[in-house]
């Protein structure tokens, strides 16, 4: 191996490596200081300065206490559980909801609380989730699934901060798969990703039965996209192929991908060809030539592009007529604007225009053809690509805010396919 391709390994391991986050995620842009309170709705048992989460994950618990609930290794059984993440001092509810919706507003810490284990018993866990959905009026699923280096707490923490901006509707679940969480640990992560696709499926499967689910959304980050598009996959082909039966099956809703570490012709040639893409309500990929991890993974792979750095400008025409006129249910955001710092690769929760439009997805369930509430630059001749700005609904105008009035009585909660 050359000298330079070392060091490009090197340089990718760190760009990858997360670090501990330590403050919750930017206040989206469309409710800083407009007026949209996300918090209106949170029933007075969940105003609390805590988030608690529920989690499968085939990680080795943690026997020191550090890392905080699981550790890098992996076991060959989930474990599932409830964990919570202390927002600020732990005890002022204003603090961490109402007032980090002022223009003005700064931020708040984040620190790991308690971690419950109900072992390898699916059966606890569905008790959990039962008693959660039963005290929330949205009978939601939102399940996030981590990248690349990434620390079971750091994937809470994230999750955390998604699900807590959303107004805490249903119940938020994270996989968190045996990332080595450590520089050195680049390509073992990816065998990871492999490993832990089995019990990703067990995941799905155990939501898929328990009947009071209405949807499951998904939120991949990086690699976390190959672990679910690949899961799916798996799942589909053994429904026979027929994505009406893995539709039923799995009730998945809204799919987002962000930055994700998949190559761009397995994407093609196993999902969109397959009609995995078909099998959730909508999907979304978010991404940007710019992602410094993502370009610096796709020179370790001998130029093979990856799907979270496609140059929506560069596209050739083969492919954009693919997603203009044969791809249903599959919207492309470029997000090469976006600099959340020297990498930007984390945008999905770093940037307040991306985690805005997110919210607009996941809460309020609008369109990509809505352009009064999703005004997102339109490329010229393209339908379902689009480009979003950092300062996107920054300052939204009047008439924005009040179709978005409008669209928040008849739309907050949507209906079950």
């Amino acid at each position: 191996m050359s000298r330079f391709r070392m060091i490009a390994i090197a340089t990718v391991l760190l760009v990858l490596a997360t670090g501990c986050q330590r403050q919750i995620m930017p206040t989206p842009n469309l409710y800083r200081g407009t007026g949209l309170d996300p918090f209106d709705a949170v029933p007075a048992a969940q105003q609390d300065a805590s988030v608690g989460l529920l989690f499968a994950t085939d990680r080795l618990p943690s026997e020191s206490g550090t890392p905080w609930g699981f550790g890098p290794d992996r076991d060959f059984s989930i474990h599932y559980g409830a964990c919570t993440i202390v927002l600020g001092d732990g005890t002022n509810w204003p603090k961490v909801s109402t007032d980090l919706l002022d223009a003005n507003a700064g931020t708040v810490s984040l620190r790991p609380g308690e971690v419950k284990h109900f072992g390898g018993r699916d059966d606890d866990f569905r008790t959990a989730l039962r008693e959660r959905l039963d005290a929330s009026e949205r009978k939601d699923v939102l399940l996030y699934v981590h990248g690349f280096n990434n620390s079971f707490q750091i994937a809470a923490e994230r999750l955390a901060g998604v699900w807590h901006f959303l107004g805490r509707p249903g119940v938020p679940l994270l996989f968190s798969w045996p990332s080595r969480d450590e520089v050195s640990g680049y390509l073992a992560d990816r065998d990871s990703v492999e490993f832990a696709v089995a019990h990703f499926k067990q995941v799905l499967l155990t939501l898929s039965a328990e009947p009071t689910i209405a949807r499951v959304h998904i939120i991949a980050h990086s690699s976390g996209a190959e672990l679910v598009t690949t899961a799916v996959r798996e799942l589909h082909l053994l429904n026979g192929a027929n994505v009406a039966a893995t539709r039923a099956q799995l009730r998945l809703g809204q799919v987002i991908l962000a930055a994700a570490d998949v190559d761009t012709g397995v994407i093609q040639t196993r999902v969109i060809e397959e009609g995995i893409h078909l099998i959730p309500d909508h999907v979304t990929l978010y991404v940007s030539r710019n992602d410094g991890a993502l370009n610096l993974s796709r020179f370790l792979r001998a130029g093979m592009e990856r799907v979270g750095v496609m140059d929506i400008d560069g596209m050739d025409e083969p492919r954009r007529r693919l997603f203009e006129q044969y791809v249903e249910n599959v919207d492309i955001i470029d997000a090469s604007g976006i600099r959340t710092g020297p990498f930007a690769h984390a945008y999905f929760v770093d940037s307040p225009a991306v985690s805005a439009d997110i919210m607009l997805i996941l809460r309020y369930a609008v369109p990509l053809d809505n352009t009064v509430l999703r005004p997102l630059a339109v490329l010229s001749g393209a339908t379902r690509l689009r480009r979003i700005h950092p300062s996107y609904l920054r300052e939204p105008s009047d008439e924005w805010l009040t179709a978005m009035r409008a669209w928040r009585t008849s739309h907050a909660t949507p209906p079950r396919p």
